[in-house]
């Protein structure tokens, strides 16, 4: 007896949830054979009823022009279906907006293989997230000179993404001396296009990885020894184009 009951009283959960998953609506069948379906949003008896379609139409109809009124179930195809939620996007970094940057960056003169340590910091503005706009200063230690670049920046990110790939180019002057040698250095004109990746951390915060070839040149005077002439030293002016191969690893903010 008590399994008797048990039994029914599931079966009347199971059909109370299923019935509660159904949906119905509202057919209204007219003499002339017209069917509507919709939703009766008023009724007067045995004058006239209304009826709201799924599509938002309002129609009106005397009792004497209908047939029938019936419930029934809304056919699956066009019971509406759950919505779910999008998922959270992954943070892109900012859509506009000051900008700043800082760059640790080691290179290598290809001429001679000699590294090169420096340091930039760059601040601009991001007018969309697909053009940002800067300049830039820092310091880059060669083997017998130290410069002491002032450049602007144009970038570009590819994409919108958590892990950001961006082209950038530089474009300046580096100002130079002379490390611990008699002459005078001053620097010349640089060009610096590269590629690398930022990793947006949060929102205000990415990790930035890039290389670049850097082309730059340099201007100096050489003093030098002429022991068969009546001045002893003189100077030569020397020109120098330099190129490197970039590493860069730093942030944004």
């Amino acid at each position: 007896m008590k399994k008797s009951i048990v039994l029914i009283l599931s079966l009347l959960f199971t059909l109370l949830a299923y019935s509660q998953e159904i949906q119905y609506e509202d057919v209204v069948y007219l003499k002339n054979g017209s069917i509507i379906h919709g939703m009766i949003i008023e009724q007067i008896p045995n004058q006239t009823i209304k009826i709201k379609t799924a599509d938002g139409n309002l129609f009106v109809f005397e009792y004497t022009q209908i047939e029938k009124i019936t419930k029934e179930e809304v056919p699956q195809e066009y019971q509406p279906k759950e919505q779910k939620a999008a998922p959270a996007s992954p943070y892109v970094g900012k859509e506009n907006g000051f900008e700043g940057t800082v760059d640790l960056l080691f290179a290598v003169q290809l001429e001679w293989g000699e590294p090169v340590l420096g340091m930039h910091f760059i601040g601009g503005y991001r007018f969309i997230p697909q053009l940002y706009l800067g300049a830039g200063t820092g310091v880059e230690i060669y083997s017998e000179e130290t410069m002491l670049p002032l450049f602007v920046q144009v970038r570009t990110d590819f994409v919108k993404a958590k892990v950001t790939p961006f082209f950038y180019a530089n474009v300046g002057y580096a100002f130079g001396w002379i490390n611990g040698e008699e002459g005078s250095d001053w620097g010349g004109v640089f060009m610096e296009p590269g590629i690398g990746f930022r990793f947006n951390i949060a929102e205000h915060f990415g990790l930035n990885i890039s290389s670049s070839f850097k082309f730059q040149r340099a201007y100096y005077a050489d003093y030098y020894y002429a022991p068969y002439y009546s001045q002893n030293y003189h100077d030569a002016r020397i020109q120098e184009t330099y190129r490197l191969f970039t590493f860069k690893v730093g942030f944004s903010f």
